[in-house]
């Protein structure tokens, strides 16, 4: 059985994701309305992980976040908005885009 195919079997979680649409005159940034929002099923692992931010710098993801994958680019982008089942919208730290053994898309996990 591919991973991604466990994953999606395993995952039990729903992922809202709010892709980032820029700034608005006050610089403050903004996001594609909830209505406009994609649903991903996932897998939440909120053990604590050590890894690298944007600028390299190691810090501590409290949650991961896997996603099953068919795509060659990750929907999921450092910048968009995402809101947990408990409602919480937490931070992206690092995404990852993983393959599997064939070298085919596979999964991405969501670092928060």
């Amino acid at each position: 059985m591919p991973i991604q195919d466990t994953i999606t079997k395993w995952a039990k979680n729903s992922l809202i994701v709010q892709s980032f649409s820029g700034f608005d005159e006050y610089g403050s940034p903004q996001w594609a309305s909830t209505t406009a929002a994609s649903t991903y099923a996932c897998i939440i692992n909120n053990n604590q992980r050590m890894v690298r931010d944007q600028k390299g710098t190691l810090v501590v993801s409290p949650s991961q976040i896997y996603v099953a994958s068919t795509v060659d680019t990750c929907p999921i982008k450092i910048e968009d908005k995402i809101t947990l089942p408990d409602g919480s919208q937490p931070l992206i730290i690092s995404i990852q885009f993983n393959d599997d053994f064939d070298g085919h898309p596979c999964y991405f996990e969501v670092f928060t």
